[in-house]
């Protein structure tokens, strides 16, 4: 249907195109930081204050499903616990 706000208007389910969507704009977040070079309360606000916000984003306008969720937290977990 198109986007408002950076958020596709989705009526339905949430096709996988979509979720791939997300899911790839945190890689490509996780990527561009270092995380080594932070300690771990920096990389623990950091993750908090931006990659657990982006989904919160998302999920005023469309549920997310728990599978995204938890992929979600795949690969924000790493990040925190001190890899690249």
């Amino acid at each position: 249907m198109g986007t408002y706000l950076g958020i596709p208007l989705v009526h339905g389910r949430i096709k996988k195109a979509l979720k791939d969507k997300l899911l790839n704009k945190m890689q490509r977040k996780l990527g561009s930081w270092k995380a080594k070079t932070l300690s771990l309360p920096g990389r623990v606000t950091l993750a908090k204050s931006v990659l657990q916000e982006l989904p919160n984003y998302y999920m005023q306008s469309m549920s997310l499903p728990m599978s995204v969720c938890e992929n979600l937290d795949r690969i924000v977990r790493p990040f925190i616990w001190g890899g690249d």
